[in-house]
């Protein structure tokens, strides 16, 4: 583990709960901007809601950060996206008949700036099982060499009998985030979990969660290592 890294929460707007032990150096009180002027080509931004096209606000804030800011990668978590706002682009919807969906045993490789990300999904809608979400997982990093692998989860914060996000992380072997979208069942937390090589996998929620989207900064190394991590959660601001 790069024991280097630093983690940072908005913590004005949320607060963070930690399943292991001090995984990432905490900054208390920090807030990273998402836009700035300057381009750093190592490091990433996933912008993620789960809202549906009525919000129409959350898609359009995001959309302009977007279009102001390198390295976004802008991603659909949720199930209620009956279809995508004029104008909007997602790099990733994970809700059925969409163009960018991707099924279960399939992936998504994008690269931003110099990282490559390999992205996967994870319903219950599907035969989900640890052991396919973890060949995938590593045939991303290992085979591909994708710095960061996210999994796009409907799964659920917590179930009593069937697999969870909570789960998922601590059997995981190379899933670096969870991105949860269920409307429903969700921590009102960041979570920080040890997968089974005690490795940290970070599970953040926006969907029905109080707020309108996340955005998770990702700052690499010169080796490709993630080397801090900035989490906010936003509310977009109203507009006419």
């Amino acid at each position: 583990m790069n024991t280097r890294r630093n983690f940072i929460l908005q913590s004005s707007l949320a607060s963070s709960a930690f399943l292991v032990t001090n995984p990432f150096k905490s900054i208390a009180n920090s807030f990273l901007p998402v836009t700035g002027s300057s381009v750093n080509n190592n490091k990433i931004i996933f912008l993620h809601t789960g809202t549906d096209s009525d919000h129409r606000s959350a898609h359009q804030q995001m959309n302009a950060i977007k279009k102001a800011t390198a390295n976004i990668v802008m991603l659909h978590t949720g199930s209620q996206l009956k279809e995508i706002p004029n104008n909007l682009r997602y790099d990733v919807a994970i809700n059925q008949g969409q163009d960018d969906n991707i099924k279960l045993g399939d992936y998504k490789i994008m690269y931003k700036g110099d990282i490559k990300i390999g992205i996967i999904t994870a319903s219950h809608s599907e035969a989900v099982s640890v052991d396919k979400i973890n060949n995938l997982s590593t045939y991303l990093k290992k085979t591909r060499d994708c710095q960061i692998v996210v999994c796009l989860s409907q799964l659920g914060y917590k179930n009593a009998h069937q697999l969870d996000d909570r789960k998922l992380a601590e059997q995981s072997v190379n899933l670096d985030l969870i991105i949860s979208g269920h409307a429903t069942n969700y921590s009102k937390h960041t979570l920080v979990a040890a997968n089974t090589n005690r490795e940290e996998v970070i599970i953040h929620f926006a969907s029905g969660n109080g707020f309108d989207f996340g955005s998770i900064e990702i700052l690499f190394d010169k080796k490709g290592y993630k080397n801090s991590i900035a989490i906010n959660n936003l509310i977009s601001r109203k507009t006419a």
